[in-house]
């Protein structure tokens, strides 16, 4: 299997590093070159995969929750109209 290179020193090692451009709001991870420093790829820094899971995880809890409140108001409903 081919091994990755630096294309500006020939080096096999690599290294991530965490950079937020300038005048920009988000961050980036950039897979650079460990001895020259030379990038040669870019990232997000947030892994969104991971985010869409813990926000379908809320999404979730958020729901059952108003299942079980609405549950409540139908129980408290049907008292209010037994004692009426």
């Amino acid at each position: 299997m081919a091994r990755p290179t630096c294309p500006a020193c020939q080096n096999s090692r690599f290294e991530a590093v965490n950079f937020e451009p300038s005048g920009s709001k988000f961050k980036f991870v950039s897979v650079q070159c460990a001895s020259c420093g030379a990038i040669v790829g870019v990232m997000d820094y947030t892994n969104i995969g991971a985010e869409l899971g813990s926000l379908r995880k809320d999404v979730k809890r958020l729901s059952d929750a108003v299942e079980q409140t609405k549950s409540y108001v139908l129980d408290v409903h049907r008292l209010v109209q037994r004692r009426s």
